[in-house]
């Protein structure tokens, strides 16, 4: 579950498949699936902020 939420806090939202982390089922896995792993690389490809 606190993993799911994390997932959030960086920016993802609710994977339609429930064999996913990121489900909207609320993180019933306790590891992450292959789109988890692609939608957290795809947010680490953006650009960082400056100034923070």
């Amino acid at each position: 579950m606190v993993m799911h939420e994390l997932g959030h806090v960086i920016g993802a939202g609710h994977a339609e498949d429930s064999g996913q982390l990121m489900s909207a089922a609320g993180g019933l896995d306790t590891s992450f699936g292959d789109g988890d792993r692609y939608v957290f690389a795809r947010l680490g490809r953006g650009s960082c902020a400056s100034g923070l």
